[in-house]
């Protein structure tokens, strides 16, 4: 399955897309250093309910500032070679070790591209989007021009059934419009019988 929503984290703004076709539409933003940021999360929760009812499903994109990129030569093709190259280029690269990282990588001609996190930032980020009704399926990265082939795919959340296979997308994130909201249904009135006021009985039902 791939998420029909996508939460983008982010200390200027926080976004929530929809999986539209082509690309991705803006439903609607947050900012972290609102007081009112409860209401205007609840408010984008409530819009992707409206927008899939049962069947909202989120990827949550981590911030470009908590992720390490690199390029290196592709070398080998070799996968376990591919991958100590991989982990000799990011090791010193960053203040975590090796293992204290979710790694993705993707080849481009001659190129190999490297993304890395802090696997503690992962559970921020997954707490933050709990806190507010956003269980997230998995996470990923918006390269936004850096020297990345497609979208970097940080894995699935730690509660995903073992039997629901999350697919990364090929492609990374694209906004290419805004999602409009449907229409709010208003509830119709339940008649009720008419009671006769002036005698205070019931009208009569023919009994």
């Amino acid at each position: 399955m791939k998420p029909n929503f996508a939460l983008i984290l982010s200390m200027d703004g926080i976004a929530l897309l929809q999986r539209t076709s082509p690309g991705w539409g803006l439903v609607g933003e947050a900012y972290p250093d609102s007081p009112d940021l409860a209401s205007d999360m609840a408010a984008l929760r409530a819009a992707a309910d409206r927008l899939a009812p049962g069947d909202a499903t989120f990827k949550v994109v981590i911030p470009n500032d908590q992720i390490r990129y690199l390029t290196i030569p592709a070398g080998s093709v070799d996968p376990v070679l591919r991958k100590q190259a991989v982990h000799n280029a990011l090791d010193g690269a960053t203040p975590y070790a090796l293992d204290e990282l979710v790694i993705d990588h993707a080849v481009s001609g001659k190129d190999l591209h490297i993304a890395a996190v802090a696997l503690e930032t992962i559970q921020e980020a997954d707490e933050f989007a709990r806190s507010f009704g956003f269980a997230p399926v998995s996470f990923v990265a918006m390269p936004e021009g850096r020297d990345y082939l497609g979208e970097p795919f940080f894995g699935t959340a730690h509660d995903v059934p073992d039997d629901i296979a999350v697919e990364p997308d090929a492609t990374a994130i694209r906004v290419t419009g805004r999602v409009r909201l449907p229409e709010e249904q208003t509830p119709t009135p339940v008649a009720t019988p008419d009671t006769d006021t002036t005698s205070g009985t019931a009208p009569d039902a023919g009994a």
